[in-house]
């Protein structure tokens, strides 16, 4: 062992100013304190627990955090304070990514989320409410109670819209808040045998039954 500086030891305390220079271990029983930075060489391992069960390394390219036995918890636990994942802003910047308020009690997503085709976007404790998309078609699934689509903007509309069949989308049904309507804006087809019924009993029918129409 050499130290490039000031080693002294009175005993309990082991003191180095300056470098401290080792080719072996040093094996340390009680609380170690430094007054500086830890540098590591790319590749060396940071290992903690008594059976190295947590390591941290930079390999010259990337870096991990690996925690082989139990969870791996991040904590933030001063009052009202924040976890914030930050990555590159796309332009040599930082910028925040993901952010655990727990001020607010919520998670703030600052950037858009991507889920690949057949990745399920799940809601609900027993995953009742669905979302996916399979490279080819988008499906919305609801396993529980009613499916609810709420507009609660003043006088706002909810608008159902497809394509116009030249390459554009349109509005087919609006239901108009404002007037309180519900705007048709598209032929409406009925199959065959399959009846328009108007009030509160069905007391008026329309249908056409591929032969003749009542």
């Amino acid at each position: 062992i050499r130290g490039e500086g000031n080693l002294t030891f009175d005993g309990t305390t082991l003191a180095v100013t300056g470098a401290l220079t080792t080719s072996s271990t040093i094996n340390i029983a009680g609380i170690a304190t430094f007054q500086s930075h830890i540098n590591m060489g790319d590749s060396d391992i940071l290992r903690l627990g008594s059976d190295l069960d947590l390591k941290i390394q930079h390999t010259g390219s990337h870096g991990y955090i690996t925690n082989d036995t139990g969870n791996l918890y991040i904590r933030g636990g001063a009052d009202d304070s924040q976890i914030v994942l930050q990555a590159d802003d796309g332009s040599g910047g930082l910028t925040d990514y993901i952010k655990i308020n727990g001020s607010e009690s919520l998670t703030r997503f600052k950037a858009s989320t991507r889920h690949n085709d057949n990745i399920i976007a799940q809601f609900g404790s027993s995953n009742d409410f669905r979302l996916k998309h399979d490279g080819s078609n988008s499906y919305i699934t609801n396993d529980t109670g009613n499916l609810f689509i709420n507009q609660t903007t003043d006088d706002g509309d909810i608008i159902l819209k497809s394509d116009d069949g030249s390459g554009g989308i349109t509005a087919y049904l609006t239901l108009d808040g404002s007037s309180t309507r519900i705007k048709v804006d598209k032929d409406m087809e009925f199959q065959d045998s399959v009846y328009a019924k108007f009030g509160t009993s069905d007391d008026l029918e329309i249908y056409h039954n591929g032969t003749n129409s009542f």
